[in-house]
């Protein structure tokens, strides 16, 4: 696989590290429960699930029982990309959830958020939810969101999030980062392109893909998408691209892809990797406001990214070289993962009520030839902004340890002095020890403003928070 760049959670009392990463479909922090690794064969799973060890024992998942504030909901089937022919079941309940800064040490926790502890390999690391929507357990348990708590603690000033995954894997080597309450001003290279994003509270982040080209495959340079073009929702929860069956048919030819039936998956031909590798191609994706018409922009993906291996539990044994695309069985499958998010970022800006979306817009950046900053905004109601910048690549690594309760009033936050002094909380889930934006891309760091014992999170530098 490709180095890791996780983002590291702590739930329950005391409190059981997870890595996670970010879900723009889900609501709520997800984590593999322990029973699931009990009844797999193999002896790491939960070291490779992104469980380290909990009172110096190997951690198999989430040990609901050894939590003292854990408060059991009950039992679930997922809802979450079931059309993908995802399936397990979920336990869910309310517990802590805290995290980390890991440059100060500075600790934030919220008490009785939803935790969802699963059971399936489908969902393999853990996840942190990033939808505003309530959560429907039951008839009476309608919990907010984890950025809703956020922001109803004081730890955030909005709920709007931005997305953005790196490239460990490129020469720049571009790290991970996460920043609550603003956005990284320096990475808007280029006006934005606004897309309306949809209704559908399923697929909520939806852009027309238009065209996708090959060049320096090994057919040469070809057009594989279809003229019409097609609706593709973003889900970064998803690790694999989704696509028509047509297009994953030309794939085969251009890459030297072979379909493995056991997995639905596609693996490399003995030769194909360092014949590609050679050839280092490049595949270009034009997305737009719609499936054929409107504004667009053009995102270059060099075949690094695609470059990946994996074993169990999609494939056991030894590491096989794979290709991250899936045959969808119809249009409402299509989906479209963390491929392209290592060259963009996601500024966001979300209103309280989902029902308002039709006012919402996605912004894009992009710079031609270079690594891609693309984003989404949304008109907001009363300026509610919080951003997350994200750089890995399909997976990603990182550990924390959190202990800290945060709360501000709203009488705190309208008194807010910005020229009072400020003491640093990096209030990013940063990825292993790659933690800063280079230089050239600003500076992202999220500050800890204590006011009256309260705490405040803020943004330096560049980093802006939505209007």
């Amino acid at each position: 696989m490709v180095p890791a760049f996780r983002f590291i959670v702590s739930i329950g009392t005391p409190g059981q590290n997870f890595s996670v990463l970010p879900a723009t479909n889900g609501q709520n922090i997800w984590v593999p429960i322990a029973d699931d690794c009990e009844h797999l064969n193999t002896t790491d799973c939960g070291t490779s699930r992104g469980v380290p060890s909990f009172q110096n024992l190997r951690s198999p998942g989430f040990q609901s029982n050894l939590s003292s504030t854990w408060e059991t909901i009950g039992l679930y089937e997922p809802g979450q990309d079931r059309n993908l022919g995802f399936t397990g079941n979920w336990l869910s309940g309310f517990d802590s959830v805290a995290f980390t800064s890991q440059m100060n040490k500075s600790l934030v926790s919220i008490d009785k958020q939803p935790v969802t502890a699963y059971a399936t390999p489908n969902f393999w690391l853990g996840q942190i939810g990033l939808s505003i929507r309530r959560m429907n357990f039951r008839e009476d348990e309608h919990p907010n969101s984890f950025l809703t708590s956020l922001k109803d603690a004081g730890v955030i000033p909005s709920l709007s999030f931005g997305y953005t995954a790196g490239a460990p894997y490129t020469s720049t080597k571009i790290p991970a980062s996460l920043t609550l309450g603003g956005y990284d001003a320096s990475r808007m290279k280029e006006p934005p392109l606004f897309v309306p994003i949809s209704s559908d509270e399923e697929r909520p982040l939806t852009v027309g893909l238009q065209s996708i080209v090959v060049t320096n495959s090994l057919n040469g340079t070809l057009m594989l998408s279809d003229p019409t073009g097609f609706l593709i929702p973003i889900d970064s929860s998803v690790s694999d691209l989704w696509l028509p069956r047509s297009i994953c048919g030309k794939l085969e030819s251009v890459f030297g892809l072979q379909y493995h039936e056991a997995s639905t998956r596609y693996v490399l031909s003995e030769s194909a990797p360092s014949r590609l590798l050679q050839l280092s191609p490049k595949v270009t994706v034009l997305i737009g406001t719609g499936v054929v018409e409107g504004k667009t922009i053009s995102i270059d993906i060099p075949y690094s990214a695609f470059d990946l291996t994996a074993g169990f539990p999609i494939f056991g044994g030894n590491p096989v070289h794979y290709f991250p695309i899936r045959r969808a069985a119809n249009d409402s499958d299509v989906c479209h993962p963390n491929a392209a998010a290592g060259f963009g970022h996601y500024p966001s800006c979300s209103q309280w009520h989902f029902e308002h979306y039709h006012n919402s817009s996605l912004a894009a950046w992009i710079k031609s030839q270079s690594p891609v900053d693309w984003g989404y905004s949304r008109d907001c109601c009363r300026a509610l902004s919080v951003v997350l910048l994200l750089l890995g690549a399909l997976v990603w690594g990182l550990w924390l340890r959190p202990k800290k309760r945060a709360k501000t009033t709203e009488e705190q936050r309208r008194g807010y002095n910005p020229s009072a002094p400020r003491k640093p909380l990096e209030f990013e889930i940063m990825g292993d020890e790659v933690v800063e934006l280079p230089e050239q891309h600003g500076y992202s760091e999220a500050q800890n403003l204590e006011t009256d014992g309260a705490v405040r999170v803020e943004v330096l530098g560049p980093v802006h928070e939505l209007p």
